[in-house]
């Protein structure tokens, strides 16, 4: 069974050029990361830069799953042909591919170009995911995430044979209010799971209540997390829609930094004491509430605090608090030496 840190991940930024270091250090605590490869990053200039950038993204230890683009008036074929070169210099940071995104979407999807596009949209798919495959074999895709809001289930049922062809299944799941546990919606995703027998990644998941605080959102989405993590194996990755975004579309969907940990928290069962934390190897001991008091107090220690708290992210798989990611060695000696310090925001903190 996955557990809670294995499934909880995010949505990358959907700016394709402004990678701010902030970005990265927020998206560190997660495995599962997607990242979006737009059409125009076809050329070499643009595919260089988001290479780059997703070589960081590998290096910090992500899961990465790859959304793969398309305009409904390319040819499949020799989209595929265009796009297998540069799938290959992807392989060796993550070998999953999503083919496409909602494209029953009325507005950003297929359904703009093409009435009745459920009936002609597997043909196209199945067209381009076998001659990519026969491109680039080593190479594993997903079929497309319907939006849940455009009939979803008659689209799903429009492409049978895509969603049997392809390596895993992907899906999208959004709510509203306290609808996080309803079967129309954050629930939804059962119904997905009796469309196929394969791996399922959740690539896009968010509560979009207009004017929801970011705490109010964390905390409904940890509990819709939990469920999952407690009760469906099959699902391997959910992935928090939006890290971080310049679209004033998405703002209300970010969630605040000192929130974020609640995204890999498991929430207490009743009747069961409170699981105490006795490593700093899971990005699960953060207390959120405790982080922002942290940060914000004053002291002698002040510096130290929100040097740490810069990169608490950053902590490595060891029990050796002096042994972070991207800090000076000067800075790895501070941080030993207020070992006491950082003792009530990481337990079991080990000198």
């Amino acid at each position: 069974m996955p557990t809670l840190s294995d499934i909880s991940g995010q949505h990358w930024t959907d700016d394709p050029w402004n990678f701010r270091d902030d970005d990265y250090d927020l998206a560190r605590p997660f495995g599962p990361v997607l990242q979006i490869i737009y059409q125009y990053g076809l050329q070499e200039y643009h595919l260089q830069r988001q290479l780059d950038h997703i070589k960081r993204l590998h290096q910090d230890g992500h899961d990465l799953t790859f959304r793969l683009t398309a305009s409904p008036w390319e040819n499949e074929t020799e989209l595929a042909r265009r796009w297998a070169p540069i799938i290959r210099s992807l392989l060796p940071f993550g070998q999953r591919f999503q083919i496409l995104n909602e494209v029953n979407d009325p507005i950003e999807g297929w359904l703009k170009t093409y009435q009745k596009a459920e009936d002609i949209y597997e043909t196209w798919a199945l067209n381009f995911l076998r001659e990519i495959r026969r491109l680039v074999p080593e190479a594993k895709f997903g079929s497309t995430p319907m939006s849940p809001n455009f009939s979803d289930l008659t689209w799903y049922a429009a492409i049978p044979n895509l969603l049997a062809e392809a390596d895993f299944f992907c899906c999208h799941v959004y709510w509203q209010y306290e609808n996080w546990a309803s079967p129309d919606a954050g629930q939804r995703y059962k119904r997905y799971l009796d469309l196929t027998n394969k791996d399922v990644f959740i690539t896009e998941y968010a509560d979009t209540t207009p004017n929801k605080s970011s705490r109010e959102q964390a905390t409904t989405c940890q509990l819709w997390l939990n469920t999952i993590a407690n009760e469906q194996p099959r699902i391997r990755a959910c992935h928090k829609f939006i890290l971080a975004s310049s679209n004033q579309l998405w703002k209300d969907q970010i969630i605040d930094s000192a929130d974020l940990p609640l995204l890999l928290t498991k929430t207490q069962i009743e009747g069961e004491p409170p699981v105490e934390p006795t490593t700093i190897t899971d990005a699960r001991l953060i207390n959120p509430a405790l982080f922002a008091e942290w940060n914000a107090s004053d002291g002698p220690d002040k510096a130290i605090r929100r040097a740490f708290a810069r990169h608490f992210c950053q902590i490595t798989k060891s029990t050796d608090p002096g042994i972070l990611l991207d800090i000076t060695d000067e800075a790895k000696e501070v941080v030993c030496d207020y070992t006491e310090i950082l003792r009530p925001f990481f337990q079991g903190l080990k000198a």
